[in-house]
């Protein structure tokens, strides 16, 4: 069998050609992922061809469900929703009772995303063995009959819950095992066939990249969704710091949202003088005892960036123009010390804070000097009275 003979897989792979080429055309689009995935998705029908073509092919059913089904994972990045619906095409296509698709955690933990037709317990009745030989082996395993295949025959998992015709594929995205795709029948023996697991591995090959796709859409949403937040936040605190041109007030606010935004328990913030001392200072809850001002100070100055120590207390620096002009330490009790997320926020924080700082020095500067012009008039005049 030929591939002009396999019309839709002919056509898929048109089709593909042809986004492939639009994609690469726009100015606008960032084709990075995109095109990965088609490169992907051209491999994988290369070798369903040569498979297809080798062993007499598939059925037009089989080939215009894997169709739909590679269509269905591209259309959405809502990835619970379009795994649900593949899961369906899946059991009527190879004639399956049940079947799980299950993801690894961050700590190498397999998790249950989508399982239909298993009962409502905490752990589903299928085959522990056979998951973690496909996931060990990297390779798709394949029985026609549990019960009576000497691999899986003495399993408690196969006994038990009488277990017969299984398959299990691996789901693996640039050679990193992402999950494993598991589909079983207790009831029939000989359901699954080779030609069911070339069919299974091109989908999971497609459902991989579409769900690593789905995982990075989803942490970039997340990121954005952060700094829109950040940026708001940042929006208000320039408000609130430019309102006021009262020293001791904006160094009160800056204190203030650094520790309210890092859930601080204490915090201290000083505005260094011209020698480097400690000229004004404001702090809020209870320091910790035997803090030496000075250590901060040696530690932190000609700093650019937030320094942790002992991931319980930050030393910031606020830094303009290339000077130190003030320190801000917050400390924070309990087992969770201070996140990066925390470190990163408080320095943006002071970077905010030292305009509005300077602003508000360079007030004082000319208040006081208006006042001593305003006193050596006043002292002139009365002389020449």
């Amino acid at each position: 069998m030929t591939e002009e003979q396999i019309p839709v897989l002919a056509a898929l792979r048109e089709s593909m050609r042809a986004v492939h080429q639009a994609v690469a055309a726009s100015p606008d689009f960032p084709p990075a992922q995109f095109l990965a995935r088609l490169e992907e998705w051209q491999r994988m029908l290369d070798e369903l061809g040569r498979y297809l073509a080798a062993r007499g092919g598939a059925s037009a059913e089989q080939l215009a469900t894997l169709f739909e089904i590679s269509t269905t994972l591209n259309a959405s990045l809502d990835i619970d929703e379009t795994l649900n619906r593949v899961m369906d095409s899946l059991i009527q296509l190879t004639g399956a009772e049940r079947g799980c698709l299950m993801l690894v955690d961050d700590d190498g933990e397999l998790n249950i995303e989508v399982a239909h037709n298993f009962g409502h317990g905490e752990e589903l009745d299928l085959s522990r063995t056979v998951l973690r030989m496909a996931i060990e082996q990297r390779r798709p395993v394949l029985t026609t009959n549990a019960q009576l295949d000497p691999r899986f025959s003495a399993q408690e998992s196969v006994i038990g819950y009488g277990l017969r015709s299984i398959i299990c594929v691996p789901l693996q995205v640039r050679e990193r095992i992402i999950g494993a795709l598991y589909l079983d029948n207790r009831i029939k023996t000989g359901v699954f066939s080779e030609e069911d697991v070339a069919l299974l591995t091109a989908f999971a090959n497609h459902a991989a990249v579409a769900i690593e796709n789905a995982r990075l859409y989803t942490a970039t949403d997340r990121t954005l969704a952060v700094r829109v937040r950040e940026l708001t936040t940042m929006q208000q605190i320039d408000r609130e710091l430019n309102a006021t041109l009262d020293i001791h007030r904006v160094l009160e606010l800056t204190l203030s949202w650094a520790m309210r935004a890092t859930g601080a328990n204490a915090g201290m913030l000083r505005l260094l003088g011209d020698d480097g001392e400690s000229a004004i200072t404001v702090q809020d809850g209870e320091l910790p005892p035997s803090i030496s001002p000075s250590d901060s100070v040696q530690k932190a100055m000609g700093r650019d960036e937030p320094m942790v120590l002992n991931g319980s207390h930050i030393v910031v620096p606020i830094r303009y123009k290339g000077d130190t002009i003030g320190l801000m330490d917050l400390w924070r009790t309990g087992e969770r010390g201070f996140s990066e997320d925390h470190v990163q926020f408080v320095g943006r924080l002071a970077d905010h804070a030292a305009i509005a700082i300077a602003n508000a020095r360079l007030y004082e500067q000319v208040r006081q000097a208006n006042l001593a012009k305003s006193e050596f008039v006043s002292l002139v005049a009365h002389e020449l009275r």
